[in-house]
This record gives C-alpha cells, sequence and structure tokens, in this order.
C-alpha cells in the first residue's frame, strides 16, 4: 500500500504544488480532517475547528491570521469557536509538503464532526450546507491573498 498508493498520493501533492506555485507564485495545500467533539475547560467552549500549522512551520503566519479569523467569524448565525495547533498541530503532511519559505504553505483543519453529521455520525447532518459555503468563504479569501495580486482564485479539491 506504501508503494502502490501512498507514494503516489504524495508525489501528486508535491507535483501539483509545484505546478500551482509556478503558475501564481505560491501555493497553499489544506489538510482537511474531521475530528471527534472536544470537550471546553476552565469554563470555555471547546473548538468546533483547530487549525494546525505545526506551531508556525508550515505556512505563514499572516495566512494562517487570515484562516484563523475567517472560520471564525459568524456562519450562517453561528460563530464557532476557532483554536491553532491544540490538540492538533498536523504532522506528516503538513512536514513533507510544507516550505512556507519559498512560497508553499501548508496547514490542517480539523472539523468537529457534530458540525456536518447526524447524530448517529453515518450520513450528512443538517449542518453540511452552513459549513460548505462557511469553508468555501474562507478557502476564497486564503487563495487571494495566496496568489498574487490581480488573478482569479483557483480552488482545488482531492478526495
Amino acid at each position: 500500500r506504501v508503494r502502490h498508493i501512498h507514494a503516489p498520493w504524495h508525489r501528486a501533492i508535491a507535483d501539483e504544488l509545484l505546478r500551482l506555485q509556478s503558475l501564481f507564485g505560491a501555493a497553499m495545500l489544506i489538510d482537511l480532517h474531521s475530528m471527534p467533539s472536544l470537550e471546553g475547560r476552565g469554563g470555555q467552549e471547546a473548538a468546533r475547528i483547530v487549525i494546525g500549522d505545526r506551531f508556525g512551520r508550515s505556512a505563514s503566519a499572516d495566512l494562517v491570521h487570515h484562516l484563523h479569523d475567517a472560520l471564525s467569524r459568524d456562519a450562517g448565525g453561528q460563530a464557532w469557536p476557532v483554536t491553532r495547533n491544540a490538540p492538533y498541530a498536523g504532522g506528516y503532511t503538513l512536514d513533507r509538503h510544507a516550505h512556507s519559505e519559498s512560497g508553499r504553505h501548508a496547514a490542517q483543519i480539523e472539523i468537529d464532526r457534530a458540525l456536518y453529521l447526524d447524530s448517529g455520525w453515518r450520513e450528512l447532518g443538517d449542518g453540511v450546507d452552513a459549513l460548505i459555503a462557511h469553508l468555501a468563504r474562507a478557502l476564497h479569501g486564503l487563495a487571494q491573498i495566496v496568489m498574487d495580486e490581480g488573478r482569479e482564485p483557483v480552488l482545488q479539491a482531492a478526495e
């Protein structure tokens, strides 16, 4: 599986990041994950979204700040608490593909499953459309920052 799935997958990611960087001057990988609901501490509401940037090593501070700000904003009538690097700071994918000093950035986004799945955790729930719209707005704004000014953002997804 490493030779036939894992290695080709990461080669494809690296190739695409280099292609996008050559077109736009920079590229950013968003490593999107699902997380279980977290517990709040000290009377504070638990994070519903966690942004990991390897404690500042995988993406520029400006990009991560924008992402945090955009994801923290009101999402269709509800603001979701967002934290950075705790309890998820990102891992192998960010370490392998981020070279922020040369214009290739990467961030991991962990999203509470309760925001988009039903109570049985098997089917999409009522919140999925709002979450998709919220993510699209945040990532569109991020794409505009990452790319050279005046070019249309290109958002690509992989499953």
